[in-house]
């Protein structure tokens, strides 16, 4: 079966709870705003203090936005591991429900699925703690081109390239004649790989997504214009998206600046990249341009930052489609 979307990325749960910024500094270390693995033992020892007011939400990014696009009913499958274990029942039923295809996405036997502890400060800022679980353990003969025969688009997160020979998915899924993207999803990811990603970008990425802290550590200036003028050279669409300024668009050779939508007061901004992602997908798949695609993106990744957790109210789903009359 072909799809106009394949995601391959981390299927995690993401357990949200907004905290203080002095609960930040007291009990978890690491940046603000960025993601940090953490032990099953740090895990309790943050809970215990969380208590039980945390929201459950199927997540990860690129999961996040193929289980967006099956609720916009595009044809879309995800590729992932999970653990056989309580947290991969919801993840898969969750995505199941949204109309994705899940014959790519295996239980590993006594494995555990991974998760997100997403701590959310005042200022809607999201920081993440998180424990990939069995989400890493790939190897590259288990991708094969019949995953990808037919298929339109390959869309995996910045997250899994640390895993030793996953780059080998997008040579895969070229060999299929599938277009490959890469939501590069993390700060540290850019920082850490940023002389591999650019050789990555030029060499197997047809599409790049980044926010503009991402873009910034890539290239090494501070510009989102400048920035977004260096990515093109190394890929035939890249977005840079910059929050509450809008998000720049190149493509065929021009870049247009795509502004905000937001209709609600921003509440938590956890998953607004990966929603952007799939309103931008979508127009794509409508054929629309790219000033389309980047507004489709504006306003799913708008609307999830109203709302707590990683996935939008259904009624969400029709607003959309009445907002473009689609």
């Amino acid at each position: 079966m072909s799809f106009r979307v394949i995601g391959a990325g981390s299927p995690l749960v993401d357990y949200t709870a907004a905290v203080s910024e002095c609960f930040l500094q007291q009990f978890s270390h690491g940046c603000k705003g960025g993601t940090v693995h953490i032990s099953n033992a740090e895990r309790g020892k943050l809970t215990a203090h969380l208590g039980s007011s945390m929201l459950r939400t199927p997540g990860g990014a690129a999961a996040n936005t193929i289980s967006a696009l099956g609720k916009l009913h595009v044809s879309a499958a995800f590729i992932g591991k999970l653990g056989d274990d309580d947290d991969g029942d919801f993840f898969r039923r969750n995505l199941e429900d949204a109309g994705v295809s899940t014959e790519f996405l295996y239980t590993v036997p006594g494995g555990d699925t991974g998760y997100c502890l997403s701590l959310v400060t005042p200022d809607a800022e999201r920081t993440m703690r998180s424990n990939l679980g069995v989400s890493t353990a790939w190897h590259p003969e288990e991708f094969i081109p019949q995953m990808f025969s037919g298929s339109s688009w390959l869309l995996s997160e910045g997250y899994m390239l640390h895993i030793p020979g996953f780059v080998s998915i997008f040579d895969t899924a070229h060999a299929a004649g599938c277009r490959t993207a890469l939501d590069l999803s993390s700060i540290e990811i850019a920082r850490s790989m940023r002389v591999q990603l650019h050789s990555l970008i030029e060499e197997k990425i047809d599409f790049l997504l980044c926010n503009a802290d991402e873009a910034a550590a890539l290239t090494g200036v501070s510009s989102p214009e400048e920035n977004i003028s260096r990515l093109a050279e190394m890929s035939d669409i890249v977005v840079v998206k910059m929050g509450e300024y809008g998000s720049l668009v190149s493509g065929n050779g021009s870049i247009v600046h795509i502004p905000a939508i937001a209709e609600a007061p921003v509440v938590d901004t956890t998953a607004a990249g990966d929603h952007y992602a799939a309103g931008f997908f979508f127009g794509m798949s409508k054929n629309a341009d790219w000033e389309t695609c980047g507004r489709y993106g504006a306003y799913l990744g708008g609307a999830i930052s109203t709302v707590p957790g990683s996935q939008l109210p259904q009624e969400y789903w029709q607003k959309f489609l009445d907002k473009f009359d689609l």
